[in-house]
């Protein structure tokens, strides 16, 4: 059998002083190996022949920081090597000030990985990273640095990061990095080509490779690009102390990560068009960008288009701008400060502060007694009413209300009025009476773990990524479940919503397309079907008021979940039809219940 080739680099200057000319550098494993200096001959009894034969074999062995050699397991003899061939560097090297340096791929952690002032090399193993600079990296991205390394003691070998390259071309090093060996992101699965049906839809259809995208930098690392509003986007690296200013306009070149579930940018230039004026937000833990905005007849009330449309639709979150939309004047343009508030077709930004000059017109307005409003609205359930032209206006019931409304079943159409009191709007309603309308009819509504759920009906927009209900507004649907949509052009779309106080998006969201059960304390789960149950499992995880019933005994989510977690076919289905964010779910409200337990 042949003997084992090994490969190393020489990773110190030649060392004249000493009997070990060079230290040779060959696996994290391996101890550093040597190579002794040739002993001096008497050149003055060498013939020319041999004295020529001499100098070619010292040329040939002679060796610096940074060459690569190939040498058989036989040929390391107590710890040195005896014989060798040089080969092409497998790295570059160079020589930076008193540093000696090798050019590697590194790979960082995400944070407490037991890897935080170190990154995982494909030389080295483990190098050390000064931790500001470890700031500047991204972590399961692959990059090229500059490692600079240093022989102590004669078998100490030193290594640390010194200079960041580019982003590498070799991706593999993420997937071999300690860490991500059990990770499910970095567990490939190959499909079947005949089973297209189901997976289609949830399949990412974002290009691996962009090129030449204009985008916004809205904070040090986060970019938006209006072509890619459903995707994060992220700088793989940024620079310490010289980054582009927040705000700035680019053009980028990047690639997709799947594990990430990001666009990671390789490279960009700065655009000469006019910046955004952007300021620090909360302490500085965010940036606000300033833009022009304004709200438009056809739009549903809080929403709001971006000047030339460069941010996409605007929601006003905490209603700054209600003042003004119930003013003489609601369609006027506004400045305001938005932030991005994540990936989203529909709404990426949420209005958070007003420019100087909005506020004092919201300020007028709030000292200018509001006008009564005289509509028609419908019950949804908490003491509150929704009525569709004023569609993020909270509209009450209380003590000084026409008697019997709380009689009143969710999804009853009744005529109101209303009034507020200056200051922030804070309508209660006086009178009330049943509509007459006949094109009002009384929407279907059903009691859930997550509040009352209502039968809507709208059009899809497929660039929004919604659907635009007359009655409910803008209503955000999830990528996996965008392919059950109606096309605009082809009619209407059912499904039924609910109303999500948290939402940074629109008032109301996608609760299932499906019509819900019913709340029964009745032990008949065992007559449902999966898919039912797993949306009530879903929707009672998401909805923050039933994380505390789900601590007792007798919790039906809890009960659920044990029984699905039992049966290795459901939880085989789970794992082929349910989405990411639901099997993170599950898994978080498991490792909760054990910790308690």
């Amino acid at each position: 059998m042949g003997q084992l080739k090994m490969y190393g680099v020489v990773v110190t200057p030649p060392l004249n002083e000493t009997e070990i000319m060079h230290v040779v550098y060959v696996g994290e494993k391996i101890p550093l190996l040597f190579i002794k200096r040739i002993p001096i001959s008497n050149r003055a009894k060498l013939t020319k022949k041999e004295y020529k034969d001499l100098e070619k074999a010292e040329r040939s062995r002679s060796l610096m920081f940074g060459d690569w050699i190939e040498f058989e397991e036989s040929d390391v003899i107590e710890g040195c090597i005896e014989k060798y061939v040089k080969i092409f560097p497998l790295s570059s090297c160079r020589s930076s000030g008193d540093h000696l340096q090798i050019e590697s791929t590194c790979v960082f952690s995400p944070s407490a990985r037991g890897w935080e002032n170190e990154c995982y090399c494909e030389l080295f193993g483990k190098v050390r990273v000064d931790p500001e600079l470890r700031n500047c990296f991204l972590a399961d991205v692959a990059y090229r640095c500059w490692i600079s390394v240093e022989v102590t003691r004669i078998s100490s070998l030193n290594v640390e990061l010194a200079e960041y390259i580019d982003v590498s071309e070799e991706l593999n090093l993420v997937n071999e990095a300690p860490w991500n060996h059990k990770d499910p992101r970095f567990v490939t699965i190959v499909s079947s080509d005949t089973d297209e049906g189901d997976s289609d839809s949830k399949q990412i259809s974002f290009p691996y490779e962009i090129y030449g995208v204009p985008g916004v930098l809205v904070s040090e690392r986060n970019v938006y690009s209006s072509q890619y509003p459903d995707v994060k986007i992220v700088l793989a690296y940024v620079r310490r102390g010289r980054h582009t200013p927040v705000g700035s306009r680019i053009q980028f070149n990047a690639y997709y990560s799947i594990p990430l579930q990001s666009y990671v940018i390789r490279s960009y230039r700065a655009l000469v068009k006019q910046s955004f004026v952007a300021k620090p937000f909360q302490f500085g833990s965010q940036f606000l960008l300033e833009i022009y905005a304004k709200w438009e007849p056809n739009l549903p009330m809080g929403h709001l288009w971006s000047e030339n449309k460069d941010f996409g639709l605007i929601y006003d979150t905490d209603g700054l701008l209600l003042p003004i939309f119930l003013g003489k004047n609601p369609y006027a343009p506004v400045c305001v400060h938005v932030a991005d508030i994540g990936p989203s077709r529909l709404s990426r930004f949420a209005i958070k502060d007003l420019s100087d000059m909005t506020t004092t017109e919201a300020n007028v307005a709030m000292n200018t007694s509001y006008a009564e409003l005289s509509d028609d609205g419908f019950v949804l359930g908490d003491g509150s009413l929704l009525a569709s032209r004023y569609l993020y206006l909270k509209i009450r019931f209380d003590s000084s209300s026409q008697k019997g409304w709380d009689k009143l079943v969710p999804g009853t159409w009744v005529k109101f009025t209303a009034s507020s009191p200056a200051g922030i709007p804070d309508f209660r309603i006086k009178t009330w009476s049943l509509t007459t309308n006949p094109l009002l009819v009384q929407i279907h509504a059903f009691p859930t773990c997550s509040g009352h759920v209502f039968e809507a009906s709208g059009f899809f927009d497929e660039e929004l990524s919604a659907l635009k209900s007359t009655v409910f507004g803008f209503i955000e649907i999830p990528r996996e479940k965008r392919s059950l949509m109606i096309p605009r052009d082809k009619g209407v779309t059912i499904v039924w919503v609910r109303e999500d106080k948290r939402n940074k998006r629109a008032r109301f969201v996608l609760h299932s397309v499906e019509a819900p059960q019913t709340v029964d304390d009745g032990n008949d789960t065992e007559k449902k079907s999966l898919g039912s149950l797993m949306n009530e499992a879903e929707q009672c995880y998401v909805i923050e008021k039933f994380i505390l019933p789900c601590k007792r005994i007798d919790c039906k989510g809890k009960q659920l979940l044990k029984r699905c977690f039992n049966n290795r076919a459901v939880v085989n289905s789970l794992i082929q039809a349910s989405t990411d964010e639901l099997l993170t779910g599950i898994v978080k409200l498991l490792t909760a219940e054990k910790l308690e337990s």
